[in-house]
């Protein structure tokens, strides 16, 4: 109520120097040396962030410019060349692209939080839920890389519409891997179109990029996405399946195919449903 008597209370504790900048939210009940208090403990405002599962970090930095939180464009950085810059906080980290890493989550931030704080605790969640989570490869992804399985987990994740066909899709691109079949996932080309599409079309499956996988073989140079914990676990214990063929059903499901006559027949069929 009076900046006179903060002032007089500020100087008699000698607090000049301790009183951290930020947003803060006072109320009018509160003491002068409540509020003191609260500015030197620094206990700022924050806000709630969302980002969902499968977001990518282009879609995550919208995210942040939409909530005028951060640089967006120090985030961006960092998301695409900083990886080796958190090597101390985030030994597990394998890549300078941290598309995969950022993990899906509700955080909370200060107004004036920097771009490295927030892909700081991001990371920190990533450890939390997975590397200290001791994840065991069980099957076929005993075989690959840490980060080759979140390539994969990140594909999950983007191709698998319902939680009961993440396994059984992980188990299919495992297999096409294993006979080295080109994994020809839409989502990989959605990945680098300006824009997504509802349905691709043939010009789309031709567009020049490494993460175009009807083109070339084995998998995108990172992930796709930054997936959540359920992809994560599919991809780290995928179904032991035979089906090398899967599409998208009415209901958000995929039919799944040992053959590719066995794939066109449910292509078929689906169509033929949708057209009734």
């Amino acid at each position: 109520r009076s900046g006179l008597a903060f002032q007089i209370v500020v100087k008699v504790l000698h607090k000049d120097r301790a009183l951290m900048a930020g947003e803060y939210r006072l109320m009018p009940g509160m003491s002068v040396y409540q509020v003191v208090d609260t500015l030197e403990r620094g206990r700022v405002t924050s806000a709630p962030v969302m980002f969902p599962e499968g977001a990518t970090a282009a879609e995550m930095a919208e995210v942040l410019a939409e909530q005028g939180l951060t640089n967006t464009d120090d985030f961006r950085s960092l998301c695409v060349k900083g990886g080796g810059t958190f090597k101390e906080a985030a030994p597990f980290v394998s890549s300078n692209d941290l598309e995969g890493y950022l993990f899906p989550d509700t955080y909370s931030f200060p107004k004036d939080v920097s771009a490295r704080r927030v892909v700081a605790e991001m990371l920190g969640n990533f450890a939390d839920h997975v590397k200290d989570g001791t994840m065991p490869k069980h099957g076929a992804a005993a075989e690959y890389t840490d980060y080759q399985v979140l390539i994969i987990a990140s594909l999950v994740e983007k191709e698998a519409r319902v939680p009961q066909d993440r396994r059984p899709i992980a188990g299919v691109l495992y297999n096409r891997l294993r006979k080295r079949m080109r994994l020809q996932c839409d989502a990989t080309i959605q990945y680098v179109l300006a824009e997504r599409k509802e349905r691709l079309l043939l010009d789309d499956l031709k567009v020049d990029s490494p993460y175009n996988t009807y083109e070339h073989d084995g998998l995108p140079p990172t992930p796709i996405c930054n997936p959540g914990m359920e992809s994560i676990r599919a991809a780290y214990d995928p179904e032991a399946n035979s089906y090398l063929y899967y599409v998208a059903q009415p209901d958000g499901s995929h039919a799944f195919s040992r053959t590719y006559e066995e794939h066109l027949a449910a292509i078929a069929r689906i169509r033929g449903a949708q057209s009734k």
